[in-house]
C-alpha cells in the first residue's frame, strides 16, 4: 500500500497567548494542544506555568485556569482529554473534570505514577517508564537488559494494582558512553536516547480506551500499527508501507560530532577527561546506525480520529506527515506537507494545529487549513 497524493496547508489561525488581566504577555512552554472535534475550542496546556487556557479558533480567550486556590494543591497540568461538555485535565497525581466554563465537577486522585488519561468508567491508562539506561545497557551486575517495556492499565482510580496491556520493543533505545574502567557498580557515564532508534512508539487514547503501538523495526519503510483495548483485546492491526529513507553519511557524521562533544564535556565534569580522538571513538562504538532510518519519527492521535505519522522524508524543506484513518484497512494515508517550523499537535478534518516558536514572543498556537493537492505557503 502506498500513500495517496500530497496535501498541503495554508495559514488561517494564530493565537498569541494569554490576554486577560494578569497576562504575562504570551504562552510559556506549551506541553499539549488539544482541539475539540468541531474545531471550535483549542485547549492549551502549559506545565511550567501551571496553566490551562481554552481559546476560540479565532484567538478569543474562553477560559483560563491557573494558580488559584481550587487548583493550588494539584501540581502541574500535563494534558487534557476533551469531552462534549468540558474536559478532563491530568495533573501530577490527580484527574480533574472541568465544565466548559471552568467549574470543577470532579476530582480523582491517581493511585500510581505514569497515569496519563482517565476513561469514562474511571479506569486509568498508565505508562511505565523504561528501566534506567545502565540496566538497559547491561552495565548493572545481575540485571539483564530488558527487551521490552510495559504499557499498563490501572483497573480504576482506587486500585493500585495494574494489568499489563502491551509490551514495547526497547532493545535499541538507550545510548551510553562510559568513562570508567567498567568495574564500578555505579557507572561514570553519559546517557542519552539513540538518535536513530527503531524502538516501538506508543500512544494512549482515552476516548476509545485504547493503547496504540507503532512498530518500526521491520523491513525498510514498513510500519505496523496495533491498537489494544484496556481489557487487552486487539481491535485494529494494520501494516503500512511508507517510502524507505536510507541513512545518509552526512547525518551520521553530524550526530557523531555532537555525541563526541557531549562525551568530552561529560567526562570533564566527572573528573575523567578524555581526548578528542577518544571521545570520537567512544561515540562511534555507542551509536546505533541502521541502513535505513526508522520510517516514523513521531506519532499523534488527533481529534479527526486519525493517526498522524512523521516520516524522515523531506520535500523542499518541508516535513512529511502521513494521516491514517484509524480502524480502516483500505483507505490510503494522506501525505501532508507541513512547514519545517510547524510542530504538529492535533488535527481536525479541516485544519492542523500546532506550534510556531518565536524567539522574541515565545510559542504561538497556529491553525493551518488543509488543502488537497495545492502548493503550500511556508508562512
Amino acid at each position: 500500500m502506498r500513500a495517496s497524493q500530497n496535501w498541503t496547508t495554508e495559514p488561517d489561525f494564530e493565537i498569541i497567548g494569554p490576554s486577560d488581566s494578569g497576562s504575562d504577555g504570551g504562552f510559556g512552554r506549551v506541553g499539549r494542544v488539544r482541539v475539540s472535534r468541531d474545531g471550535l475550542r483549542i485547549h492549551v496546556v502549559e506545565p511550567l506555568a501551571r496553566r490551562i487556557t481554552v481559546w476560540s479558533a479565532g484567538g478569543q480567550l474562553l477560559l483560563r485556569l491557573g494558580r488559584d486556590e481550587r487548583l493550588a494543591g494539584l501540581g502541574r497540568p500535563f494534558d487534557v482529554r476533551v469531552l462534549p461538555d468540558g474536559f478532563w485535565a491530568t495533573y501530577d497525581r490527580h484527574f480533574v473534570r472541568f465544565s466548559d466554563t471552568g467549574d470543577v465537577l470532579e476530582v480523582l486522585e491517581s493511585p500510581m505514577s505514569g497515569a496519563e488519561t482517565l476513561l469514562d468508567d474511571h479506569a486509568i491508562l498508565a505508562r511505565q517508564n523504561p528501566p534506567p539506561h545502565a540496566v538497559m545497557l547491561e552495565w548493572t551486575e545481575g540485571q539483564a537488559a530488558p527487551e521490552q517495556a510495559i504499557l499498563l492499565h490501572a483497573g480504576n482510580h482506587e486500585n493500585r494494582a495494574a494489568d499489563t496491556i502491551a509490551l514495547l520493543d526497547v532493545r535499541r533505545l538507550a545510548l551510553g558512553i562510559r568513562f570508567d574502567d567498567g568495574s564500578s557498580p555505579i557507572p561514570e557515564a553519559m546517557f542519552a536516547t539513540q538518535p536513530f532508534t527503531d524502538a516501538d512508539l506508543s500512544y494512549l487514547d482515552g476516548d476509545r480506551g485504547i493503547v496504540g503501538i507503532v512498530q518500526r523495526n521491520g523491513t525498510p519503510g514498513q510500519v505496523i500499527v496495533t491498537e489494544i483495548t484496556a481489557p487487552a483485546d486487539t481491535v485494529w492491526r494494520r501494516s503500512i508501507a511508507l517510502p524507505p529513507v536510507a541513512t545518509r553519511a552526512v547525518e551520521v557524521e553530524e550526530v557523531l560530532r555532537d555525541l563526541a562533544n557531549r562525551a568530552a564535556s561529560s567526562a570533564q565534569r566527572v573528573g575523567r577527561p578524555i581526548s578528542e580522538a577518544t571521545a570520537q571513538r567512544l561515540a562511534e562504538e555507542a551509536l546505533f546506525v541502521p541502513e535505513y532510518l526508522p520510517p516514523v519519527a513521531e506519532t499523534r492521535v488527533t481529534a479527526s480520529d486519525e493517526l498522524w505519522l512523521l516520516s524522515p522524508e523531506e520535500s523542499d524543506g518541508r516535513r512529511v506527515w502521513y494521516a491514517v484513518r484509524r480502524h480502516d484497512d483500505v483507505a490510503e494515508p494522506r501525505r501532508v506537507l507541513l512547514p519545517e517550523w510547524f510542530q504538529l499537535r492535533d488535527a481536525t478534518r479541516t485544519h492542523v494545529w500546532g506550534l510556531r516558536l518565536d524567539e522574541e514572543s515565545g510559542p504561538r498556537v497556529v491553525g493551518r487549513r488543509l488543502v488537497e493537492g495545492a502548493e503550500q505557503s511556508q508562512y
